[in-house]
């Protein structure tokens, strides 16, 4: 039925918010070299998650590195620091990240009721047709 197909692609876009907000905050601490230092691995670059509207088929999510430049630190003891002791460290919000959890988590919940009522309607009307 379509709307099961619906409710599993909503389920599907919501575990992918998940594991995007749970990489985000895994990767919040994984400085990088500044391009002035020349030297070393950029730091992680936070991804974001595109939910579109999908007609008939619900919604398809797609995974993106974010336009978000990373923060300049003072740290002259990291190996990564540069000439005037600055690395990069990832733009993370620990607030944000937990409301995105929060947000996909329950998005999560309400796609499975969907679900759950779709199959027992199905069951319904086959209980009643035999």
């Amino acid at each position: 039925m379509n709307t099961s197909r619906i409710a599993l692609s909503g389920l599907q876009a919501s575990a992918t918010r998940l594991g995007v907000s749970a990489s985000n905050v895994a990767n919040a601490n994984t400085a990088g070299a500044t391009a002035k230092a020349g030297r070393g691995q950029p730091a992680y670059r936070p991804l974001t998650v595109d939910q579109t509207s999908v007609p008939g088929h619900g919604v398809a999510a797609t995974v993106t590195p974010s336009n978000a430049p990373p923060a300049q630190v003072y740290a002259p003891d990291s190996m990564l620091a540069d000439s005037d002791g600055m690395i990069e460290m990832p733009d993370v919000d620990p607030v944000e990240e937990a409301m995105a959890q929060i947000k996909a988590v329950t998005a999560y919940r309400a796609s499975l009721s969907v679900m759950r009522t779709s199959d027992e309607m199905d069951r319904t009307l086959l209980d009643s047709r035999f």
